[in-house]
């Protein structure tokens, strides 16, 4: 996470815990897919269960940065260290308690440009059976 956000998330009062190689509150190699389910598995011990989370890549890496900057940016350009930090504010202010279980992409653009056939999909015939069941066993639970 960058320096920026995360200043700005200590100030208010949000727990921030670094996970790396070394220096980090949680140490975990995120190359590998190991490394992943560790993090993720001393974060959730470390939370206590409960975890808002943000992954953020920073441009200055000098082994990721080159790629990431080859990316195409329908935007026009990357979002600053401080914009990220007031989305992510934002993100876990109450005006964001009706998201759950989504992934939002942060990215300028670049997603949709390389996966703009993906969504939105209609929902295949095939489906709409199981659709209508989760959606009847959702009301019978209220």
């Amino acid at each position: 996470m960058g320096k920026v956000s995360a200043e700005k998330l200590r100030a208010a009062d949000h727990t921030i815990m670094g996970i790396d190689l070394k220096g980090g509150e949680i140490t975990a190699d995120l190359s590998t897919d190991e490394g992943r389910q560790q993090a993720i598995a001393a974060t959730l011990e470390a939370s206590g269960g409960h975890l808002d989370g943000a992954v953020f890549v920073e441009l200055d890496d000098p082994k990721l940065a080159p790629a990431i900057k080859s990316f195409p940016v329908p935007t026009g350009g990357f979002g600053t260290s401080d914009g990220i930090a007031e989305w992510v504010m934002l993100m876990l202010s109450p005006a964001a308690d009706f998201l759950c279980g989504s992934v939002i992409f942060v990215d300028g653009g670049t997603d949709g440009y390389f996966r703009s056939d993906d969504w939105p999909r209609a929902v295949p015939l095939s489906g709409l059976r199981r659709y209508m069941r989760l959606s009847n066993e959702f009301a019978s639970r209220a």
